[in-house]
């Protein structure tokens, strides 16, 4: 376990602190620091840094030298009252610009963080500044992952949700009926998450009657009717009605995959089984 709250830096500005650090007459500044494997969020002890290679241990102890640029993708982590994190160790050009991009940020009403690194801010940026039509699937998924990966630290989870609905809300101003599937999905989520349960329900009423929308696939029907049904449970909690609605979007989603539940759909199916006893 970590005695230390860890801070999250690009690969390439960890190297520049590590390299002033030296400069300012730090022995081995690199030590109690990490690199973050962005598949499996693995955790790896830095033992060396020099020579645009970073040293780790790899997950089964064995040393592993690797070139910054091929970790471009991953993150290290700092302990927050590590020397790297002193001022005369960070890169004053790429701290700067991400606490203006931040204040900015929060002037928006998105709670983003240090822990978000220089790229990602940018991505939240520029969604946040685009109408929908001017998105794509591809960037609005890559939206998607930044704003998720919040969620595996405990302290952002709620930052985490209400950026989501933020700027998921932005994109969903146009009629429901004809937002894209993925804009559905994960605005019926945060909805969900920021605790919006009427507003959840609203943008799932796509599955059926009047609303319905014929152009969602048989998995995007199966994933919104989870949604649907664990909104419905939100509001038994709530005020006690609703499980009967709940029970019918749980057998709609099964149904609409092909009788296989997802992994959600069997969460929801045991939250239902313990609310119903």
């Amino acid at each position: 376990m970590h005695q230390d709250n860890l801070i999250e830096m690009e690969v390439s500005d960890f190297y520049k602190s590590v390299l002033l650090a030296v400069a300012n007459g730090f022995q081995a500044p690199w030590e109690n620091c990490y690199v973050c494997d962005p598949k499996n969020y693995d955790e790896l002890l830095i033992i060396s840094v020099k020579q645009n290679t970073i040293t780790f241990l790899s997950v089964g102890g064995i040393p592993r030298t690797v070139p910054i640029n091929v970790l471009s993708k991953w993150t290290a982590l700092v302990p927050s009252s590590h020397i790297l994190t002193n001022p005369q160790n960070r890169p004053n050009d790429n701290y700067e610009f991400k606490r203006k991009l931040i204040l900015e940020l929060r002037n928006f009403g998105l709670p983003v963080n240090f822990d978000l690194t220089r790229s990602e801010l940018d991505l939240i940026f520029k969604c946040y500044s685009r109408e929908l039509q001017e998105t794509d699937r591809e960037l609005r998924h890559a939206c998607y992952s930044v704003i998720k990966k919040l969620e595996n630290f405990p302290h952002y989870i709620r930052d985490s949700y209400r950026i989501g609905r933020k700027v998921l809300e932005k994109w969903g101003q146009s009629s429901i009926k004809h937002l894209p599937a993925d804009v559905l999905i994960h605005l019926a989520y945060y909805r969900r998450w920021t605790k919006a349960t009427a507003a959840a329900l609203e943008v799932t009423a796509c599955l059926e009657g009047g609303s319905f929308n014929s152009s969602l696939s048989s998995r995007e029907r199966s994933i919104l009717a989870t949604e649907r049904a664990a909104a419905y449970l939100d509001l038994y909690e709530k005020n006690g009605s609703g499980l009967l609605s709940a029970l019918r979007f749980l057998k709609y989603s099964h149904a609409a995959n092909r009788g296989v539940s997802s992994v959600e759909n069997l969460m929801c199916w045991k939250r239902y089984d313990r609310l119903k006893e």
